[in-house]
């Protein structure tokens, strides 16, 4: 039976000799449970702080950009709007073309390195880093839009945008994760071969997936903090090797002196 469980190791991840000794060898599976903890924990604050971020974007710069948004009506693949054409739209502190609506046929195409909108009688043309998607309006059902209807749609995502986003981030990260572990267990097992710490292939997963923790943590604080680091990845995998290969001799250490809470040493994983 296990010492430690899944939220001990949310504090005693980041240096207990104990814990990782005991997540080698009591513990079983790859400890895909703690890491759906982990970054639950972590992406709650991260993602919370970017969903206050884009409600202060909709507040500053898109609610006082969109006070003279017109009625655009789209029917039958087909835009049409009573305004004066062709209208644009800026965002007012920065000055970059937001939207632009012309169904008079003269503006055909985006020019610039700004990110831009173009809407056309017949298509819808995005544009980010100079790279254009250009959409015909006949795979999109007839609508109406309007100032209310795109406020209606920000305020939605101001309020929602966490909880919307959450799932995916869940969902990427433990697969970045697994490929992080699966890494850093090969380079365990060239640093810590088996037949000197005694671990199967499954338990460095385990330890690799504990050695995630602080890296997460920092990442997590970097994110708040609007910092990006460069070549994280491999920031991030060195640093749970390290953790990996620390658990590994952790557990050989302790298990050598026998320190099992006055119980047998439990028997060694089989290897791979």
């Amino acid at each position: 039976m296990r010492r430690f469980g899944l939220f001990s190791g949310l504090l005693l991840a980041l240096g207990s000799r104990e814990f990782y000794a005991d997540v080698g060898r009591r513990w079983r599976g790859i400890g895909v449970l703690y890491l759906l903890l982990l970054f639950a924990l972590c992406w709650i604050p991260a993602l919370q702080h970017e969903q206050n971020s884009f409600a202060r974007l909709v507040d500053q710069s898109l609610r006082p950009a969109l006070e003279d948004f017109p009625t655009i009506a789209i029917k039958d693949g087909k835009a049409s709007s009573p305004a004066p054409q062709p209208y644009v739209m800026k965002d007012p502190p920065s000055g970059r073309l937001i939207f632009m609506l012309d169904t008079t046929g003269d503006a055909t195409h985006l020019t610039g390195e700004a990110p831009a909108i173009l809407l056309t009688e017949e298509y819808l043309c995005l544009q980010t880093d100079g790279h254009p998607q250009i959409h015909h309006l006949s795979t999109l059902p007839d609508m109406t839009i309007t100032r209310e209807t795109i406020l209606g749609w920000l305020d939605f995502i101001a309020s929602w945008l966490a909880l919307i986003v959450f799932p995916f981030c869940l969902i990427g990260s433990l697969i970045r994760a697994l490929v992080v572990m699966l890494l850093s267990a090969l380079i365990g097992l060239v640093l810590c071969p088996t037949s000197k710490v005694g671990l199967g292939f499954g338990a460095r997963l385990r330890l690799a997936a504990m050695g995630m923790t602080a890296p997460l943590y920092l990442d997590t604080l970097l994110t708040i903090l609007g910092v990006t680091l460069p070549y994280w990845f491999l920031l991030n995998l060195a640093v749970t090797t390290a953790y990996g290969a620390f658990g590994a001799v952790a557990t050989a250490q302790v298990a050598g002196m026998g320190r099992w809470s006055g119980q047998a040493e439990p028997p060694r994983e089989a290897h791979p």
